[in-house]
């Protein structure tokens, strides 16, 4: 699967269809040869026309750190409106044209599956960003209960696009016993083994390939 520096999303309806939107993915070399903001600022506006260019930071489908960097022409109240784009990356704010640059590599598909992902679950991307910095943030601070610093305090974390509590944090922290995806990684709630009561499952196909492995603890934990 091939990876590229930096993808322009086309606007695209909400609702369209997957071949739309796939048509809607197009790697482009307009930063090409860039090495800071100021170099790729510069180039969107001398090569696209843009006015005033912004960069924010988003997550593509499976990542538990932001690793998108995308653009958007702030002052582009003339084009025809990205609702898919708006959508996916609504994490920190969003208006306007948009460019996904990932470093160091993202594939055509990638952008797809990050698209589809954002744009079909239940929590809006904004709550789902909010999930996976405090789980990071909690996994930095597992050793050590919050304190009122750095953005947290004894009930939880205080983060750029709201407050999580802990109980809230712990939740989005659980893993699928098979995959290890974490449950702010999931677009469905993880679901608890109806043997133990303890271990989580994302689906039914990880709970499967799990039992071999999980039928004695699951045995143990139910005497």
């Amino acid at each position: 699967m091939s990876g590229h520096h930096c993808i322009e999303i086309k606007p695209v309806k909400l609702h369209a269809s997957q071949n739309e939107i796939k048509a809607a993915i197009q790697p482009t070399t307009v930063l090409s040869g860039a090495t800071d903001t100021e170099i790729e600022i510069a180039a969107l506006k001398s090569k696209l026309g843009w006015k005033h260019p912004v960069g924010l930071f988003g997550y593509s489908k499976d990542s538990t750190y932001k690793d998108l960097w995308i653009y958007f022409d702030l002052q582009d109240h003339s084009s025809p409106l990205n609702e898919v784009a708006n959508r996916t990356f609504y994490m920190y704010g969003l208006d306007g044209a948009q460019y996904a640059k990932f470093i160091p590599l993202i594939s055509t598909q990638e952008m797809y599956d990050t698209i589809v992902f954002f744009r079909d679950c239940k929590d809006s991307p904004r709550t789902i960003a909010m999930k996976r910095d405090s789980v990071r943030m909690f996994g930095s601070f597992a050793m050590n209960p919050p304190t009122a610093a750095g953005g947290m305090n004894m009930n939880g974390f205080y983060m750029g696009t709201g407050f999580r509590s802990l109980d809230q944090v712990k939740k989005d922290a659980e893993v699928c016993d098979a995959c290890g995806k974490s449950q702010a990684l999931l677009s469905e709630k993880l679901k608890k083994c109806q043997g133990c009561k303890v271990t989580f499952y994302c689906s039914k196909n990880c709970q499967k390939k799990a039992w071999k492995a999980h039928k004695k603890v699951c045995a143990n934990l139910c005497k």
